[in-house]
């Protein structure tokens, strides 16, 4: 059961880390917000990285993975130059949805190239808690016409993440977690760099909005780890299926935080959320008891 403590984790993580992209957004522009958090994040796990024992500045090699490195960065620039841009020409709630579309992109990539194997657990909750995280994130907002210029690109940010995934999980059987965020933070601020010069729109001067920005940077260095550490110990779908639970945590935290309640269909979709999850993880337990396994402490 790690992988799964790993994916429920990183998805408590991605989800502190969305609200903070969200804060942040408030008050910076995209391309300053995204490049300097990404290298608050980098530089926070450059130094981890020098100062452990276990993984030392020998492991930054890139061990034949260059390429893939590369592949890596492009595709993780593409997702957020397509998701920042969409939101010129589509809603919050379009893109919020469509953004989930990143499992069935998985799921197809997974089963045309042979990679993975859905269970029947997985058949199972999946279109279930595809319909629970609508219903916590209002579909009904969902705008059908007039947003298809904006959709079409969060779609494409869904499929690139969705292939982003597989070629990180490769890349993960050749270095570790915290090398491979290192080196997809670096590329992805340059990417940032690169819309901020085209936004010519300097960052702001506010102590609290750079408050929110480095509390962001150091989010990054957790949660983006995390996310991979779950990648490399489960199949990408089941991940994907796991942080399907993300606008659950966020309603939470508005809950907690702000107090606003869910109403009406969020709850029905908060309890197909939590159903799902359960199955996955019994089955899970189920299948290892079965076959015998016994997970290692790591």
């Amino acid at each position: 059961m790690i992988a799964i403590a790993y994916a429920l984790v990183a998805t408590v993580a991605w989800t502190v880390n969305l609200l903070l992209v969200n804060q942040v957004m408030r008050m910076w522009p995209a391309g300053w917000a995204g490049a300097l958090s990404r290298l608050i994040s980098t530089g926070i796990i450059g130094l981890w990285i020098l100062r452990s024992r276990a993984i030392g500045w020998r492991r930054m090699r890139f061990n034949g993975q260059g390429r893939r490195i590369l592949m890596m960065g492009g595709a993780a620039v593409a997702v957020n130059v397509c998701l920042f841009t969409a939101m010129k020409w589509t809603t919050v709630a379009n893109a919020a949805l469509l953004y989930r579309s990143d499992l069935l992109f998985v799921i197809l990539i997974g089963w045309f190239l042979g990679l993975e194997r859905i269970t029947w657990a997985g058949w199972l909750v999946m279109p279930m808690m595809f319909a629970g995280m609508a219903l916590i994130m209002r579909i009904q907002y969902f705008q059908w016409t007039g947003r298809l210029r904006g959709d079409l690109l969060v779609l494409l940010a869904a499929f690139s993440f969705a292939v982003n995934a597989f070629i990180i999980r490769s890349i993960l059987h050749h270095l570790g977690e915290h090398v491979v965020a290192f080196y997809n933070n670096l590329l992805c601020a340059g990417g940032f760099v690169v819309l901020a010069l085209i936004q010519k729109v300097g960052p702001p001067v506010q102590v609290v909005a750079w408050g929110w920005l480095v509390a962001l940077g150091v989010m990054g260095s957790i949660s983006l780890p995390l996310y991979y550490a779950a990648l490399h110990r489960m199949p990408v779908w089941k991940l994907r299926v796991f942080m399907l639970l993300s606008p659950l945590m966020a309603a939470g935290a508005d809950w907690l935080i702000w107090g606003q309640r869910l109403h009406g269909g969020q709850w029905g979709g908060a309890v197909l959320l939590l159903a799902g999850a359960v199955v996955l993880i019994l089955s899970e337990a189920r299948a290892m008891r079965l076959a015998g396994i016994k997970e290692p402490d790591t």
